[in-house]
Formats: C-alpha cells, sequence, structure tokens
C-alpha cells in the first residue's frame, strides 16, 4: 500500500504538531533531583542538564517558573545562545564556553556513562542515572525538533530568495538545512536507542516525577522515549521527501536550445541551471536523493521496530515512518518512470476561464479513455505474437491460483489438473480443507452455514420447552383451583361450628325488696339480615330491614323475693354463624378465580411467545437456506476457476492472427491512445493548476481544515491523488486506479470540500485610491507641493515614442497587501474589474483639444503577484501566497497587459467601460506598469504638464471564488 503527502499537508501536519512537542511539556510543579547518599558524576550530569534545559525556563524575580513558557521564537533564539552562568542573577554553574544544545548533549553522554559502569551503582544511584538518561535524551531529542522544524517549515512556505538580500535562503537551502538536523539528531540518539534500549520506555503511566510526557496515538499521555524517536525519524522523511521533490517538480526540466541551433547557450536558449550544458540535471539530483534518504529511513525503520512489540511501534506513530518510506520510494519510481510536470519554469498562471481548461480536459479524458479501450480491444482481437499471448496467459493463471488459494485455501500449484483424476484429488483436499479446518473464504461461509444451523436448533429448542410449559401451567391452574375450593368447603363448615358453640349462657341469683312507682315509657325497634349464597366461580347476596315502635304506662307497689335461676340464648346465632360461613368460602372461591386469570394471562402470553418462534424459525431457515446457497456457489465458482485455470495452462504453442497486417494495426492503435493520453495528462494537470489559482492554494488530499482540526481526505477512491502532480502517476485513462477520470472527479471533489471548509464566501467590493497620494506617497506634503512633485514625476518618466511632438509615459509602481492601508486583509482578493480617472489641474485640463473620447492607458503585470491565503491571521500570523508572472517577448505580448479607457476629470463622451482583461488576477502585484502611448488617435493632444493626479478605481472580489462550472459527463 503506498501514501502519499503534498507540501501542503506536510505543512499542516508540522503545524498541527508544533503545539504538541515544542509547548511546556513539563507537569511536575517541582521536581527533586537531589540524592540521598551523594554521587558527583549523577551531580554533576544534573547541572549539565539544568543548564541545557534553562533555555525553555522563563523568570520571574530571580526564580524559575516551569508552567508559563517561552514562545516559538524565543526558544529558538534562548537555544542557540551561551548560558553566561546566571539568569537574572540566579547562579547555574554554566561555566562551560558552549550554547544551551552543547550542554544538553554533554549532559546526555554524562548519564550514558554513569550507566555503563551500573554495577558499581546502589538501586537508587541507578534509579537516578536512568531517570536522567531518559530526561536528557527527551531534551536533546526535543531540541532537534525544535531547530530542524523551524527550518522545514520555512523550507515548505518560503518558496522564493529575494535576489537583493544575501542574507535570505531559498526553499531548498531550507530544506537541506533542516535535513542536517534531523540528520544530527538521528546520529545522535540512534547510539542510545540501541545499546539502552532497556531504559528508554516505549510505553508509561503518567506521574508527576515524570517530566515528558507525549500523546500517542492511542491518546493518553505517558512519557515514552520511543515516539520522541520516532518523531525525529518521521521529520527527517518529511525533509527528505520534501527536499527531493523540491528538485523533481521544480527542476525537473530539460534545457531548451532555441532557433538559432548548435549555439547553446545562446541569448534565446533556455538554461534553467545556469550551467551552460545542455542537460536535465534536476531529475538526476531528485533520484540520487530519494534513493539515498528511502535507505536511511527502511534501515532506522527496522532497528525502531525491531525493538518495540508491533502494538507499541504501532501506538507510538511507527506507521508514519512507513508512510513516509513508501512515499519517497513513489517518488522515486515516478523520476526513474520519465514523468515530467509539462517542464514548467515557472508558476502557472491561467489567463482564461478555469472552465475552458476544465471543458477541453474532460473531452480529451473521454477521447483518451475512448482510444485505450479501442487498443485492447485491438490487443485482443489480434494477438500482436505468441509472446503476447504467452504473457497474457501467464497472467491468468498467476490469477486463477490466487483466486482459488483465497477461496480454498489451497493452492493447486503441484495438482495435475490436466486430468480427471488429479482434479478429483484437489477437489477432496479442498472439501477436506473448507469443511473441517475452515480455510479460505469457502470455509468462512461453511463456518457461517454451520452458525445458521446452529440457530436454528436453538429455535426450535425455544418452541419445545414453551410447548411444555404450557401443559405444565394447565396442570398447575387446575390442581390450584381444586385445592382452593376443597380447602374452602372445610373452612366454611369450621366456621359454622365455631360461630355456633357461642350461642348459649347460664346464669344464678337471689333478690329481696319493695316497689313502688309509676312507669311511662314507648319503644322502638328494628331488624336487619343479610343472606350469602354461591358456588364456584358465581355468589350472590340479599339484604332485608324492618321496624317497629308503640308506648305503654301504668302504676305498681308490692313486695318481693325469692331466687331466679336460668339461661340465654342468642336467637339469631344461626344466621351469624350461616353468614361467617359463607364469607369464608367466598373468599375461597375469589381466591381461585384470580389465579385462574392469571393463568390465563400467562397461557395467552406463551401462546404469543409460540407464535414469535414460529416466525423466528422460518427466517432461521431461509437464513440456512441462504447460507447454504452461498457454500453451494462458492462450490461452482471454484470449480469454474479449476476449469478455466486447467485451460489457461494448457500448450497454446500455437498462436493465431500472426499476420503482419494484424500486428501492424494493433500497433496503431496503441500509439494512438498512447497520444491521447498524454495530451490528456497535460490538459488534465493545466485544469488542476487552474483550480488551484482560483482557490490560491494547492491541490491536497486530505483538505487542511482552518480551525486546525484534523484534515480530511475527499474519499477512499481519491486516496492516490494527493497533489496536483499525483496525475503524472495515473498509468490509465479510465480503467484502472489510478486514472485520469478518478483524477478529475478527485479535483470535482476537492473544489466541494473546499467550498464546505473555507470561509467567508465570495463578496464584491470597490476601493478608489490615488497614485499621487497613496501609491506614489506624495499625500504626506501639501496639495500644492504634492501636485508639483507628481507633475515632476510624469515629467521624468516621459520617453519619446511614435509621436514625436508628444512624448509618451513610462513608469512603474506597486501595489502590496502586506497592511491594509488599499485594501483589507480578506482571503484570495482578485481583480473585478479596473477604471482610471486622469485628473487635470486647477488651470487647465489635459485635454489639449475637443476630442471627448477617452484617454488610453495601458496597465501591466509583471514579476510577482501576492495573495492573501485562507489561513492568514492578520496582523498576527499572516500567510501570504506568490507567483511568478510569465513575461512576453516585448510588452504588448504580454499576457498580463490590459489597455484601460480613462476618463477625464470624470467624463468621457462616449462613456468609459470598466476594464475586465485582468480579472481573476490580485491587483497586489510587485511590479505595475502604467503606459500612455501617445500615438494613439485618443491620447494625441494630451497635455500631461496638467496632470494633477491619476485615480485608480478597483473593484475586486474576495473569499471563495465563484461557482465553477464543472463539465457534465
Amino acid at each position: 500500500m503506498n501514501f502519499s503527502s503534498a507540501f501542503t499537508q506536510k505543512m499542516a501536519l508540522i503545524s498541527l504538531m508544533l503545539g504538541i512537542i515544542f509547548a511546556q511539556t513539563t507537569t511536575a510543579e517541582e521536581r527533586n533531583r537531589e540524592l540521598e547518599t551523594p554521587h558527583a558524576g549523577i551531580s554533576a550530569a544534573w547541572g549539565l542538564l539544568a543548564c541545557g534545559e534553562s533555555y525553555k525556563l522563563t523568570w520571574f524575580e530571580g526564580t524559575p517558573n516551569r508552567v508559563v513558557g517561552k514562545t516559538y521564537e524565543e526558544l529558538l533564539t534562548s537555544l542557540d545562545s551561551k548560558p553566561d552562568g546566571t539568569e537574572h542573577g540566579v547562579t547555574l554553574g554554566c561555566n562551560l564556553n558552549v550554547n544551551h544544545m552543547g550542554y544538553l548533549l554533554q549532559a546526555h553522554q554524562a548519564f550514558e556513562a554513569i550507566l555503563l559502569t551500573a554495577d558499581t551503582l546502589s538501586q537508587k544511584h541507578l534509579n537516578h542515572a536512568k531517570w536522567g538518561f531518559q530526561e536528557s535524551f527527551n531534551f536533546l531529542a526535543e531540541a532537534r525538533l525544535l531547530k530542524g522544524n523551524n527550518s522545514l517549515v520555512k523550507g515548505l512556505r518560503n518558496r522564493f530568495k529575494a535576489d537583493d538580500d544575501p542574507s535570505t535562503k531559498s526553499q531548498i537551502e531550507l530544506l537541506t538545512e533542516a535535513k542536517g538536523i534531523f540528520k544530527q539528531g538521528l546520529l545522535e540518539a540512534t547510539p542510545s536507542l540501541m545499546g539502552f534500549s532497556s531504559v528508554l520506555r516505549p510505553v508509561g503511566n503518567e506521574g508527576s516525577a515524570l517530566p515528558f510526557l507525549v500523546n500517542n496515538t492511542q491518546g493518553p499521555t505517558t512519557p515514552n522515549e520511543f515516539q520522541r524517536y520516532t518523531e525525529l525519524l518521521n521529520r527527517y522523511g518529511m525533509v527528505a521527501s520534501s527536499n527531493a521533490k523540491f528538485m523533481f517538480f521544480k527542476n525537473n526540466v530539460k534545457d531548451v536550445d532555441n532557433p538559432p541551433y548548435r549555439n547553446f547557450p545562446g541569448p534565446e536558449d533556455l538554461d534553467l541551471n545556469h550551467d551552460r550544458i545542455q542537460n536535465e540535471v534536476g531529475r538526476t539530483e531528485a533520484a540520487k536523493l530519494a534513493k539515498e534518504s528511502a535507505s536511511h529511513l527502511y534501515l532506522q525503520s527496522i532497528a525502531l521496530a525491531s525493538l518495540q512489540s508491533e502494538d507499541h511501534f504501532q501506538d507510538n506513530n511507527g506507521y508514519q515512518i512507513k508512510r513516509q518510506v513508501n512515499d519517497i520510494d513513489r517518488l522515486y519510481q515516478d523520476i526513474q518512470s520519465g514523468f515530467n510536470p509539462l517542464l514548467l519554469a515557472g508558476d502557472f498562471v491561467p489567463y482564461q476561464r478555469v472552465e475552458n481548461f476544465l471543458n477541453i480536459a474532460a473531452d480529451r479524458i473521454k477521447e483518451a479513455t475512448e482510444a485505450e479501450q479501442s487498443a485492447k480491444s485491438a490487443l485482443r482481437t489480434y494477438e500482436v505474437d505468441q509472446t503476447t499471448l504467452a504473457s497474457e496467459l501467464r497472467s491468468q493463471t498467476s490469477q486463477y491460483v490466487d483466486q482459488l488459494a483465497e477461496l480454498t485455501g489451497i493452492s493447486p500449484d503441484g495438482y495435475d489438473v490436466h486430468t480427471a483424476q488429479g482434479r478429483q484429488t484437489y477437489k477432496d483436499e479442498v472439501f477436506h480443507s473448507v469443511t473441517e479446518e475452515q480455510a479460505g473464504t469457502i470455509g468462512i461461509e461453511v463456518l457461517a452455514y454451520q452458525q445458521a444451523l446452529l440457530a436454528t436448533s436453538q429455535v426450535r429448542t425455544q418452541i419445545t420447552n414453551t410447548a411444555e410449559k404450557i401443559v405444565i401451567e394447565q396442570q398447575r391452574s387446575g390442581d390450584l383451583g381444586k385445592l382452593f375450593l376443597k380447602n374452602g368447603e372445610e373452612l366454611s363448615l369450621l366456621q359454622y361450628a365455631n360461630t355456633m358453640a357461642t350461642c348459649c349462657n347460664v346464669s344464678k341469683g337471689s333478690s329481696t325488696g319493695t316497689s313502688k312507682g309509676t312507669s311511662t315509657g314507648s319503644s322502638r325497634g328494628g331488624s336487619r339480615g343479610i343472606s350469602v349464597s354461591g358456588g364456584l366461580g358465581s355468589f350472590s347476596i340479599s339484604k332485608s330491614w324492618g321496624k317497629s315502635w308503640g308506648t305503654s304506662k301504668g302504676t305498681s307497689n308490692g313486695q318481693s323475693w325469692g331466687t331466679s335461676e336460668g339461661s340465654s340464648r342468642n336467637p339469631n346465632i344461626e344466621k351469624l354463624a350461616k353468614g361467617q360461613s359463607a364469607m369464608a368460602f367466598l373468599q375461597a372461591i375469589q381466591q381461585a378465580d384470580v389465579d385462574a386469570i392469571n393463568s390465563g394471562a400467562l397461557l395467552k402470553n406463551m401462546a404469543l411467545e409460540l407464535a414469535t418462534l414460529d416466525v423466528s424459525l422460518e427466517a432461521s431457515l431461509k437464513a440456512e437456506e441462504r447460507q447454504q446457497a452461498v457454500v453451494d456457489n462458492l462450490f461452482k465458482k471454484a470449480e469454474r476457476i479449476l476449469a478455466n485455470y486447467a485451460v489457461a495452462i494448457a500448450d497454446f504453442d500455437s498462436a493465431y492472427y500472426n499476420d503482419p497486417a494484424y500486428r501492424m494495426e494493433a500497433s496503431r492503435t496503441e500509439q494512438a491512445a498512447n497520444d491521447s493520453f498524454e495530451t490528456a495528462i497535460e490538459l488534465t494537470y493545466y485544469a488542476a493548476k487552474a483550480l488551484e489559482y482560483q482557490w490560491s492554494e494547492k491541490f491536497n488530499n486530505p483538505v487542511l481544515r482552518l480551525d486546525g482540526g484534523l484534515p480530511e481526505p475527499l474519499s477512499v477512491s481519491y486516496d492516490p491523488y494527493v497533489r496536483a502532480e499525483s496525475v503524472f502517476s495515473a498509468e490509465f485513462a479510465g480503467s484502472f486506479s489510478p486514472n485520469l477520470g478518478d483524477f478529475f472527479d478527485a479535483l470535482k471533489a476537492w473544489d466541494l470540500k473546499m467550498r464546505q471548509l473555507r470561509y467567508p464566501s465570495q463578496q464584491i467590493a470597490k476601493v478608489r485610491f490615488s497614485l499621487k497620494d497613496d501609491i506614489l506617497g506624495f499625500g504626506q506634503f501639501t496639495p500644492d507641493i504634492a501636485e508639483a512633485k507628481f507633475r515632476s514625476f510624469i515629467e521624468a518618466n516621459r520617453i519619446l515614442g511614435a509621436n514625436p511632438e508628444n512624448r509618451d509615459v513610462h513608469f512603474e509602481f506597486t501595489l502590496d497587501i502586506a497592511d491594509e492601508s488599499i485594501f483589507p486583509a480578506h482571503p484570495n482578493i482578485k481583480v473585478e474589474s479596473i477604471n482610471l480617472n486622469l485628473v487635470s489641474t486647477a488651470s487647465r485640463s489635459v485635454r489639449g483639444d475637443n476630442n471627448m473620447s477617452p484617454a488610453l492607458v495601458d496597465l501591466v503585470m509583471l514579476d510577482r503577484s501576492f495573495v492573501r491565503t485562507f489561513f492568514t491571521e492578520y496582523p498576527i500570523k499572516d500567510d501570504i501566497f506568490s507567483y511568478t508572472l510569465q513575461k512576453g517577448r516585448i510588452l504588448e505580448q504580454s499576457p498580463f497587459l490590459a489597455t484601460v479607457e480613462a476618463s477625464i476629470d470624470g467624463y468621457a463622451s462616449p462613456e468609459v467601460v470598466p476594464n475586465t482583461q485582468l480579472s481573476n488576477h490580485s491587483p497586489a502585484v510587485s511590479t505595475w506598469m502604467l503606459r500612455i502611448k501617445n500615438n494613439r488617435y485618443n491620447n494625441r493632444k494630451l497635455q500631461f504638464q496638467y496632470l494633477s493626479d491619476i485615480e485608480v478605481e478597483l473593484e475586486y472580489s474576495f473569499g471563495k471564488p465563484k461557482d465553477i462550472q464543472f463539465p457534465i459527463e
């Protein structure tokens, strides 16, 4: 599997990682390096490390603070400086004449020397020495990453070297510098990794005593020296790959001997590397760099992988190393295969609508695909020769072998498939392999079929168990109902007997006395009764009520004595006993009814469960049938492949269609397909570069996010296309990936993704400025002085042209976007239209006659243009892209020339029309040329001695480009 990444992707990865790697990584508030038992060597090594790491510290009132970190630039400046023994008045004892990096290297070497005497150390001293070795390793690797990344980032971003500033470095110089720094870091770290791998940690747990904590792919923050080394190796791979790619894509050109020939290098020739030799040295150097870098990276990655487990290697970002190796290997193969990005010497800038490039590229891709298909058809039809046929058959047999091995787990090699007996032997082995050992794709499906059988058996068992549950529940419900009735009858009888036993009372006594009196009274009474009757499942209650009343009056007197004996009996006792007995029986009946209801509901639920299980059984049987069909089809497929394999390896010694006429026809179709393919590659590349120009950003897959989040890939189908130059790795027009059709679709997907992830949307604005005041800088003077200086400037820049009576005006100026003095700090600012107005002095008009026609003014873009990208964070972190503009042999042939109609004092007849010749180009250009040719009819009588100012009204767009109409397939 190949992994590739474009320059911008690596820049994004670097930007994302810088905050992690070079932020303050110390988590312990205070680290105790004091030894309980003194050891001079360990104490001295800790002192060296303290001097080296002091470049990271910030100081407050003489005290180092480990929580507040320095800025990136402060760290770089401090790292290269020498500690003079004190920091803000605090003595550190740093008396050696080396910088902080030197102290870090000496500290690591000191701890390494102590570990070599481990047999003489106590356990506590040994632990301290290991800790110091780990810390010094981390500090040293971090410092190399800090410096190397600085050069790497600048090398990837700084695309041009200032010719007037010898102190600036070119892109290739910065990349070479970064490569040297990372290489030096690896030379320092590799012996430690190989010799003390048991001391260094591939993984660890977070703790307050561990100062270096990193994030691996698993997410936790852990102490991990192997991850540090992996990152150092990964950055070496990045810069080595970028260095080789720069040589390939920027210098991958041939010198050109233009007519007249055989005088190279003449003034008309193109000697791109200025070596006065007609060659393509960029390709040779790029191949050499790629081969060397891939070898180094591969060998060191082997050592890194051998010292860790496979899981630790992956967790510690080892997969990135493999990706770098594959990326450089692919680049080397591209170089050796002769891919050449169009021999472009400068930046590609489109001079027409991007839709024109897209339409013609789509047409050529379609034609190339058709030509490719015709060539394949001709090749199959005519069979160029026996060698071609044999090669095709060998390829087929290899495919059949691979397919059979994948299906059955057994390769047909070694079996005599020419004979029926040999094929049957192979089939018997296959059947045993797939059914007993579950080998190959068929074995996996056989296992799935067995699982389907088990699922069906499980459903059937559930159905049987549920039916048994129903029978058990019915039996239980009947038995329980009978028990309730039997017990209810017994309880009713016992209750009746118990109540009747309380019916009667017996009493004895004697009395003597006299009585006299009168009595008057009344009486009132009533009666109430309840009767209950019922049986199993039903019962009834009846009630009765009655009242009586009356009065009596009389007198009596006399005397009485005697004894008495008697008994009393409750006259309603039988009724009470019957009522109590009926209630006891009623409760038993009610309990039996409730249980019957519950049992009925349970039986219904079980019936529903049976219905559900019946459906599940049907589904399980269908799944079983389906899986059996899958297995049967795979066996049949293996049969067919085996038969095809037997045919393919048969003897085809006598090739057919050996007529030379057939071979000639096939060769012609192949040549036509190759020509169409090469043309389509070139036009598709132009389309990709034109699309990049619209966005002011390089095509990159995955697409970088403005918020710093993880880049978003386009699609799995577009993984082979990571940059615009990936088009040269296409092998087909439309048959197999990577092909031009998929690359073109990737451009569509990239445009769509960019419209989702970039903002703001396109907006139109206007700016009106004065060349005199805002561009030439005369606005700082009083109006009179400014006007005089401008007239002097115009006079000094007049040259003799085709009209000897009125000299031409010819001068240069610069439009800048470094600040917001003219244009706001918006991304992707592009010209929409330009208007000019010539302003006369107060005393006289620029017009020399009654000609009211607009003046004709030439505006030409030269040298370089600049555009602010969507990643700008103005003014903290600006991001400006630059293009080199192509020149014509003469000024009139420049593709960036616009002849603008200029009004004079705001008036012209006919009315001026805004000029759109330079639309879609950035207005920020290092050199604008303004030219007024006075041999033209509209300009012949202009009087420039009365020109007070030239006003420019520029309409521009910013943000996303307008919607691009891709061709409809």
